[in-house]
């Protein structure tokens, strides 16, 4: 919870209304079943980013890559999360909740509380082995990884991303993170290389006042 109302905090100081409109989860019910739904949603005037919060870590010996099977573990969990979002989505889609679809492209971001940096090839293909079998399993065609394809990204990638959306809007970001040849690509350097006018822009301590008041300067002596 803490995690998913530090993420609103983010888009509530990088996007704020009236050119983006932020939907928090919103419960519902799927016969007797309680859904918590998406954790948010942000928009504007070219598409929509639906949001999951994460805060599971990637396991010391799985980002080393030395246990095979700690990485494996590791990846499973994220693919039950990203097709759990998948299937948020869709609800949202069939106008479980509020939001109503407009025929804008939506983009489905999964943050992380820290980075897992998992991007390589190898590993980027064995995800989305498990990707794949959990959507079977779910009833989601395939098709939505090509027509809405997911991002993963850390709290600090997203921190400077928003900053970057905020001036040129979701669609021109994520349309271009989410081609092929950039999906592997992490989220920051993405945007170092495809925004790095927009980067000189960006407030790298985006909660500065916040630390400063937690940590203030002691005085000389």
């Amino acid at each position: 919870n803490s995690f998913q109302a530090y993420i609103g905090e983010v888009i509530r100081m990088t996007c704020p209304s009236p050119r983006f409109t932020a939907w928090a989860e919103e419960p519902y019910y799927v016969g007797t079943r309680k859904m918590h739904g998406v954790d948010w949603v942000l928009s504007d005037n070219t598409g929509h980013l639906f949001i999951e919060c994460k805060t599971k870590r990637l396991t010391l010996n799985a980002k080393t890559l030395s246990d095979p099977v700690s990485l494996d573990k590791d990846l499973a969990i994220m693919a039950e999360a990203i097709v759990q979002h998948y299937r948020n989505v869709r609800d949202a889609i069939n106008s479980k909740i509020r939001w109503v679809p407009d025929g804008l492209p939506i983009f489905p971001l999964v943050l992380t509380l820290e980075d897992w940096l998992i991007f390589s090839p190898q590993v980027d293909e064995r995800l989305n082995k498990d990707v794949r079998r959990l959507l079977a399993d779910a009833r989601i065609s395939e098709k939505v990884l090509e027509e809405t394809p997911y991002t993963i990204a850390s709290a600090r990638e997203f921190e400077i991303a928003n900053q970057v959306i905020a001036r040129v809007g979701i669609f021109p970001v994520m349309s271009k993170k989410t081609k092929p040849e950039r999906r592997r690509w992490s989220l920051l350097p993405f945007i170092q290389s495809d925004f790095s006018k927009e980067m000189g822009h960006v407030n790298w301590r985006l909660f500065d006042d916040d630390w400063t008041k937690l940590m203030p300067t002691k005085p000389d002596g």
